[in-house]
């Protein structure tokens, strides 16, 4: 993190240490106490992308869709908002506007 201020932080925008940042900031004991992942003492080591999730995680009773779900809570009279990071690219803009068009 502080060799990164030597250089220019962002390249077209995109700044190529955010990872850094983030790893980080979620390895600080104070922040796992404060999300109530550690007791602030055993800490977890916190990466970017974990592939164990991926490797087992029963993805079977995961629902396709959740455009039925957003369909049965709209007939039920519920307002319904759908939120997207502007800058997210696991939930997507397009992806959210074209589940509310449908």
């Amino acid at each position: 993190y502080a060799k990164s201020k030597t250089i220019p932080r962002l390249f077209d925008g995109f700044d190529p240490c955010l990872d850094d940042y983030a790893k980080e900031f979620y390895n600080r004991a104070d922040v796992q106490k404060s999300l109530h992942a550690t007791d602030g003492v055993h800490l977890k080591n916190w990466t970017i992308c974990n592939t164990d999730i991926l490797d087992h995680w029963n993805w079977t009773d995961s629902k396709p869709s959740v455009l039925p779900i957003y369909k049965k809570l709209i007939a039920g009279g519920f307002r319904v908002w759908v939120y997207s990071g502007d800058t997210d690219g696991r939930v997507p803009v397009l992806a959210t506007r074209y589940c509310i068009n449908k």
